[in-house]
């Protein structure tokens, strides 16, 4: 998702009552695209870990899926490297476990975990780039350790990392162009922000703040806990967006940034962002016709746009994929 590239404060702001944790849904939309061979069957370590997550969620965790992806795009992100991140989880989830061991209740655990992560770590939102310049050390926690600043993907995936190991129950979730954090222990339920200081919230207090239209909500895409493969899907999502951007540090390849993007709309295949992402894949591919019919998919799918991606972006780029789509020679018909 560039929801996970894209962070609006709009988004923040979250609808209605959580349902059960959903698994990542591996039927795609009826379109020429989903008529492929799966994306996840191809022999690719990408699709391998898309499978792996898909049957086992469990067997894989969150910060070895974030470091599977991450070493793809980044080359100095060795198995040294990987060693010192996980010893960073570790050493803050012990710190979370020690401080909140005598916590009173829910909202207290997470008011010293975010002690740990906001307050002695120094995690802090990074500054929205331009469309198209997005850095993808905003959504990888690794980066996210180093710099103490990220986006929302990469903020809650370190949350995520942490709370996985010190037991806390909180799952991730998506809003439009967003992800941020549930705490569920299944007497106790409320929102966690991540992209503000870890910022607790009731659900309830945000209903009329977010408006959806009507289909949108009819999909059930946001405002519901979501599985690890879906975050998967986030993760690939901004690993193809900065690949075919040019911003990743060791661009994929063109066959693998589309491999990428496909997965993504495999993992999250009612998520506008994954088809707007693997637009732009097969756009970098030059395979303009496709590009233009998968963003045409991703326009379908769009909530009402927020932010700097607001109308006028998506009719720029709409335009700029319809010229680029069309024969040499020849002009668009008015």
């Amino acid at each position: 998702m560039r929801e996970t590239r894209r962070v609006f404060l709009l988004a923040l702001l979250v609808l209605g009552a959580f349902g059960p944790l959903a698994p990542a849904r591996a039927s795609a939309p009826n379109t020429a695209e989903a008529q492929e061979t799966p994306a996840s069957k191809a022999d690719d370590p990408l699709a391998e870990l898309a499978r792996k997550v898909q049957a086992e969620p469990a067997a894989v965790s969150y910060s070895a899926m974030a470091a599977a992806v991450a070493r793809q795009i980044y080359p100095d992100f060795d198995a040294e490297a990987e060693k010192a991140f996980e010893a960073e989880l570790d050493r803050l989830a012990a710190r979370v476990k020690a401080r909140a061991k005598d916590a009173p209740d829910a909202r207290a655990i997470i008011q010293r975990a975010n002690e740990v992560l906001y307050g002695e770590l120094g995690l802090r939102t990074a500054k929205e780039s331009a469309p198209g310049t997005e850095p993808p050390g905003d959504y990888f926690p690794h980066r996210v350790l180093k710099t103490k600043t990220g986006m929302c993907l990469g903020l809650s995936v370190v949350y995520l990392c942490v709370a996985e190991r010190a037991g806390l129950p909180l799952k991730p979730a998506h809003g439009p162009q967003h992800i941020y954090l549930v705490y569920d222990d299944g007497k106790t339920r409320f929102g966690v922000e991540s992209t503000d200081r870890g910022r607790i919230f009731e659900e309830k207090d945000y209903v009329a703040k977010h408006k959806l239209d009507e289909a949108t909500r009819a999909r059930g895409t946001y405002f519901r806990p979501i599985a690890k493969a879906e975050v998967l899907g986030d993760l690939l999502n901004a690993a193809c967006w900065c690949s075919a951007i040019g911003t990743a540090a060791r661009p994929l390849d063109r066959e693998r940034t589309v491999l990428a993007g496909r997965l993504c709309v495999e993992l999250g295949p009612d998520n506008y962002s994954n088809w707007d992402t693997l637009a732009q894949a097969w756009h970098a591919a030059g395979e303009h016709e496709k590009a233009l019919a998968t963003l045409r998919k991703a326009l379908d799918l769009r909530p009402p746009p927020v932010g700097v991606y607001d109308e006028r972006y998506w009719t720029e780029r709409q335009a700029e994929f319809q010229k680029a789509a069309q024969p040499a020679g020849t002009s668009e018909k008015k």
